[in-house]
């Protein structure tokens, strides 16, 4: 038997957030320049690719990015230029009661960076780069919600005489 408030509530799909993410890390890089580098004037990066995958209760995200390292040498400078790749492993949490698709979609964004935090020489010559990054994720798919039927206010508007807009989407 349902209770009077069962009777007057709706099962609805809709599209949300189902689980969420966040994650900042550091990553070290080392590149090897053709010659004994003197010193590192700039290091900065750019080109940030990267897509996303859902792998149970963490999203991989998988990219590259190019550092570009301006080093001095004795009585000389170059712009060094290095593509590298990157994974980082994001938790997620999840919210409310979960997804009803087999694949849902994932949304990544790059929140902050990827900046170069230090760029130095190592003793054996190498350059070493620490970049940080900070993603975020979304889960989205398909969820069941209850929703609460209320009575239509008796404002006097009859619903078949509302007129709507045919632009809207």
């Amino acid at each position: 038997m349902h209770t009077r408030l069962e009777e007057r509530c709706r099962e609805i799909f809709v599209k949300a957030v189902c689980a969420k993410g966040r994650a900042a890390s550091e990553q070290v890089h080392l590149v090897r320049p053709p010659r004994d580098v003197v010193d590192v004037l700039g290091c900065r990066v750019t080109g940030l690719r990267f897509g996303s995958r859902l792998r149970g209760d963490f999203v991989r995200i998988s990219g590259e990015y190019e550092l570009q390292i301006w080093v001095a040498y004795d009585g000389d400078s170059e712009l060094l230029r290095q593509r590298v790749d990157f994974h980082e492993d994001v938790a997620l949490r999840d919210i409310g009661e979960g997804v009803l698709d087999d694949e849902p979609e994932v949304v990544a964004e790059a929140v902050r960076g990827p900046t170069v935090l230090e760029c130095t020489v190592t003793k054996d010559g190498r350059l070493e780069v620490t970049v940080s990054v900070e993603f975020r994720v979304d889960v989205v798919g398909r969820t069941r919600l209850r929703v609460r039927v209320c009575d239509a206010p008796d404002d006097g508007i009859d619903a078949d005489d509302v007129l709507f807009d045919d632009t809207l989407e």
